[in-house]
Order: C-alpha cells, then sequence, then structure tokens
C-alpha cells in the first residue's frame, strides 16, 4: 500500500481550515468582549434608574406633601438622560455581540443636555 501524498490540494485544504478555526476563535473573543460591556451599561441602566427615583422620592419622604426643589428635579432630569444614553450603548453592544463581524461605531460622548 502506498503513502498518501502531501499535494498542494492537501495544503489549500488545511490552510482553509486553519483560517476558518482562527476567524471562528476572534470572532467568539469579540461576542464574549461585546457581551460583558453590554452588561456593563445594562447595570449602569439599573443605577441611573434607581438614582433619578431617589433624586425626589428623598423630598417625599421627610415631608410628603413638599414639591420636589429644582435641584432634585435637575438631578432627576440628569440621571433619567444618563439612562437613556446607557441604554443605547446596552442596544449597541448587545447587537454587536449576536454580530461580532460588523463594525462598531466609537461610543458617543455624554452630554446632559436635551
Amino acid at each position: 500500500m502506498r503513502a498518501p501524498r502531501f499535494t498542494i490540494r492537501t495544503a489549500m485544504v488545511l490552510v482553509a481550515i486553519v483560517a476558518f478555526a482562527s476567524f471562528g476563535g476572534s470572532m467568539w473573543r469579540r461576542s464574549a468582549e461585546y457581551h460583558a460591556k453590554a452588561e456593563e451599561h445594562s447595570g449602569n441602566v439599573f443605577g441611573d434608574t434607581l438614582n433619578a427615583r431617589a433624586a425626589t422620592s428623598k423630598a417625599f419622604e421627610v415631608r410628603p406633601h413638599r414639591k420636589p426643589t429644582a435641584i432634585e428635579l435637575a438631578d432627576r432630569r440628569f440621571f433619567e438622560l444618563h439612562a437613556e444614553y446607557e441604554e443605547r450603548l446596552y442596544e449597541k453592544y448587545r447587537h454587536a455581540a449576536r454580530f461580532p463581524w460588523l463594525p462598531v461605531d466609537p461610543d458617543p460622548v455624554f452630554t446632559a443636555r436635551e
């Protein structure tokens, strides 16, 4: 019985297998990184939502019939805007984790203006 030959075709198949394995590994790694970023932003959304509620609820705990001050309302609005910003980043990185081969735009700068 003769030994199998190592041909150009065999070498091309081996190179293709290694390339696909390498690509799959890098896509899996990118997906895991984007998933971790999405989870981080999800936690930030939760925290900002709690902070927005707490900004005006402190006033009602002390005196239930008192209206919140302008500073308390401004704090609440700031946390609401930041929660919306974090929600957009969460959606962006959740999409990137599903499709890691697509390019991801840089994060926008947060401004507390409407």
